[in-house]
């Protein structure tokens, strides 16, 4: 199989090339039967058009090719698109990469290492995102937690100060009826009785 490039096929209209809407009539008339046209203007180059299936010696309009046949460097020519279920297809490795030269054939590597890298930052930043998105879960459970057992010791605490209050007051109420008692025990010893009030 000989793969051609654009300019090599219709150089007068190279920069009007669509492989698409040029006739098969056309195309004969190059003999180009062993030709799979690769070409950058194509939408797909891994899908190529080839000759028609049904019948590699005739075009669209039937009968076989005559010497009338427009050539290829004729560039009055207008293609015609042919029916699609004429065209077969061509899938597999991109043919396209014969006609492309090391430095082309290096920059498309370095894109694809390009496409590759950026999806593998990407896959990797997911990955952490997801990991950060974990431990914030886990980080806001414990907070919740944390809360309400904050709530709990701030009840146990208020219930704590009540009852120091209490024996504040107890211990108060003690003090003045020791003082009052020892007041007593004093003016009894010097023969005094003082009764309370």
């Amino acid at each position: 199989m000989e793969y051609i490039s654009k300019p090599a096929l219709i150089p007068d209209i190279a920069n009007n090339f669509n492989l698409e809407e040029m006739s098969w009539e056309f195309l004969n008339s190059c003999d180009n039967s062993n030709f799979i046209f690769a070409t950058a203007d194509h939408p797909n180059p891994h899908l190529l058009p080839i000759r028609p299936t049904s019948d590699r010696d005739s075009h669209m309009h039937g009968g076989s090719t005559s010497k009338s046949s427009p050539s290829c460097s004729d560039a009055s020519i207008i293609p015609t698109r042919p029916p699609m279920e004429q065209v077969s297809y061509a899938i597999g490795p991109d043919p396209s990469q014969e006609c492309l030269s090391e430095t082309a054939r290096s920059i498309l590597q370095r894109r694809t290492q390009n496409r590759v890298a950026q999806r593998t930052y990407r896959l990797r930043r997911e990955e952490e995102r997801k990991e950060l998105r974990r431990k914030l879960d886990e980080a806001e459970k414990e907070s919740l937690e944390l809360r309400e057992t904050c709530n709990e010791l701030i009840v146990v605490i208020s219930e704590l100060r009540k009852h120091i209050t209490r024996l504040e007051r107890d211990n108060l109420s003690l003090r003045v009826i020791k003082s009052h008692n020892h007041k007593e025990s004093v003016d009894q010893h010097r023969g005094r009785v003082i009764l309370p009030i």
